[in-house]
């Protein structure tokens, strides 16, 4: 899965309309209204606030809202170059100012469209990244040397001592089966890694 670091904007003005682009990553729906919300209260002047939505690691959702332009001339296109991009976990939003000239629906399908796009041109995209909390019980013999691994090669890791020690950590998907086999060997026993959840985010803006 592909989604963009950090929001872009972009704005340009075709037949005394004002255009304004916005691109943002968002992983819930809660995210997207919050987003919609201050585009609304940013432009409370403007005509429309047209916007595609889909998501896909967190929630499953592809929607577009044309905010009364005609059907299928605003939103539609927007959320159908989202899917030709390959995008997901991302919002797209464009404001528009009527300046009095109409555009046709034709007209309105490709404005839309090409607001996207330029925001589109300073988006960097970023894949996705799969991530997992593991769950592990080892005796406290074997827990030093342990912990000192996974606090070196895990993202994060919290420790809570009962009859044995108990380590939850965070790493990515891709390492946990080398973990695993490390936990092993610096064991010398079979413990196994239970694997608590799994999901998925993207690299944060620098």
């Amino acid at each position: 899965m592909k989604s963009i670091r950090g929001t872009v904007e972009c704005e340009w003005i075709i037949r005394k309309s004002r255009f304004l682009g916005f691109l943002t990553p968002v992983l819930t729906s809660e995210e997207a209204t919050a987003f919609l919300g201050h585009c609304r209260e940013a432009h409370p002047d403007a005509t429309h606030v047209c916007h595609a939505l889909r998501l896909s690691s967190q929630e499953t959702v592809e929607r577009a809202s044309d905010d009364g332009e005609p059907q299928k001339t605003a939103g539609f296109p927007m959320l159908e170059l989202l899917k030709k991009k390959g995008l997901t976990d991302v919002l797209a939003v464009t404001v528009r100012y009527f300046g009095g000239i109409k555009l046709g629906a034709g007209g309105l399908v490709r404005t839309y469209a090409e607001t996207l796009r330029l925001c589109l041109e300073k988006a960097e995209p970023v894949e996705a990244i799969g991530f997992v909390e593991g769950w592990i019980k080892v005796p406290y013999t074997a827990f030093g040397p342990l912990e000192s691994f996974l606090r070196q090669v895990t993202r994060q890791i919290d420790v809570r001592f009962e009859e044995d020690a108990e380590i939850r950590f965070v790493c990515q998907e891709s390492d946990v089966t080398v973990i695993a086999g490390e936990i092993k060997k610096r064991t010398s026993s079979d413990l196994e890694v239970e694997i608590v959840r799994r999901w998925i985010d993207y690299p944060k803006s620098k």
